[in-house]
């Protein structure tokens, strides 16, 4: 496989936001299938791309790339295999795989509401390497969002079945409409309980009045200062590309 090629396919993986590993032979001992160089890209799937020299080595190597990935503990490991004594094959040689792992879209966000601040973040959020949701009720807001290849786009008409669909971990951002359905979506949030980051949009007297509201619905104290409202941190005026570089820099602040 050429490297162009290694390189090219790679970039397309990233823009889909799917997990890879690319296995390299980096060196050698005695008789090995392939020659150091070789490489191959391998997705949960198993092999995408390329070859390290096919039957058990390959298999080995396809193995171990799968598990590097579903674990995501390394970004690069080296594996040393004996051909005889690992794989049973009687050429005896002995090869050194270098296994690097890639996840370009390890984290998801999620912003309620396509709105001029929601197709600011929309914007902002593609650039970033993440999986990203865009959630809205109106059908013509949300075809005003790009297409992208990490992007998803779910029309719902309340929006409450939604987080629960989402990842755990998943950054949820409220910029609907109206606090009626800022709260429709809030609440099913607070109610998982395990939301990397929790943000709703709004002023001061909006936040307390969300707050107060979630008090009197039976939410404790605790859930009401799990999210932030206003979110954002303090930085920029209030036109929409602005608010949405003070939601994205509060969003990586709590991330790292």
């Amino acid at each position: 496989m050429l490297f162009n090629d290694v390189i090219q396919i790679c970039q397309n993986l990233n823009l889909t936001g799917t997990p890879y590993a690319v296995v390299t032979i980096v060196k050698i001992d005695a008789h090995v299938p392939q020659e150091v160089g070789a490489k191959m890209i391998v997705t949960l799937d198993g092999l995408y791309a390329g070859t390290i020299g096919g039957g058990k080595i390959e298999a080995k190597g396809i193995l171990l790339a799968v598990e590097q990935i579903t674990s995501g503990k390394s970004s690069a490991a080296m594996h040393r295999i004996d051909l005889n004594q690992d794989l049973g094959m009687i050429c005896g040689g002995v090869a050194t795989l270098f296994i690097e792992y890639a996840n370009f879209a390890s984290w998801t966000i999620a912003v309620y509401g396509a709105g001029h601040v929601g197709q600011a973040l929309v914007n902002l959020f593609s650039t970033f390497s993440c999986q990203l949701i865009s959630v809205d009720s109106r059908e013509e807001w949300l075809a005003k969002i790009p297409e992208h290849p990490r992007l998803k786009k779910i029309l719902s008409a309340t929006m409450a079945e939604i987080p629960g669909t989402l990842p755990k971990d998943t950054y949820h951002v409220i910029a609907t409409q109206g606090h009626i359905f800022d709260l429709v979506v809030l609440r099913e949030v607070l109610k998982m309980g395990t939301a990397s980051y929790i943000g709703v949009i709004g002023s001061t007297v909006k936040a307390k009045t969300i707050r107060a509201t979630l008090m009197k619905e039976g939410f404790t104290e605790a859930d009401t200062k799990s999210f932030y409202c206003p979110m954002g941190l303090p930085i920029g005026n209030n036109t929409p590309a602005e608010i949405a570089v003070s939601i994205a820099a509060q969003i990586l602040e709590k991330r790292q």
